[in-house]
């Protein structure tokens, strides 16, 4: 059986934990990152987790997904190849606009299917983005995703 004292300690830590500045998660990518309902469903997960989580990002979300409400904020660029992101360093500016703790990186289908990109200029440019990211917060959680028909 827990004690008062250790009760009261134990909610005083959850309620620090609860209350503690949000998380600023970037989605970044392509039309991948921009349609469809994939962040409210991650979103939901985190914070049903305990998680106190902000989308960040220069776009909001078109999509409605029905009745769920989420926060539309993103960084998905429809069309815009991760090869052609890397080369103009597009990520520096949207990171310095919107920093983030943790990113989704979901590029590839661009590079492939409408540009026919080689595989190896593919990886340089995510090497080239993966350091940006590391440049702007050496602590960031990467998660890198490429479209199933991608690489």
């Amino acid at each position: 059986m827990i004690g008062f004292a250790s009760a009261l300690t134990l909610i005083t830590l959850i309620s620090i934990v609860l209350a503690q500045e949000p998380i600023r998660y970037m989605p970044f990518g392509d039309s991948i990152t921009d349609y469809g309902c994939w962040r409210p469903w991650v979103g939901q997960q985190l914070e049903a987790n305990g998680f106190n989580v902000d989308f960040v990002g220069s776009r909001e979300a078109q999509a409605t997904c029905g009745s769920l409400d989420y926060d539309l904020n993103h960084e998905g660029h429809p069309g815009n190849p991760a090869v052609d992101i890397a080369r103009d360093n597009l990520l520096v500016g949207w990171l310095e606009a919107s920093p983030a703790e943790i990113i989704t990186m979901h590029l590839g289908t661009v590079d492939i299917v409408r540009s026919s990109r080689a595989t190896g200029e593919i990886l340089d440019a995510y090497t080239k983005l993966v350091g940006q990211m590391r440049d702007s917060n050496p602590a960031m959680k990467i998660i890198v995703r490429s479209s199933p028909c991608a690489l």
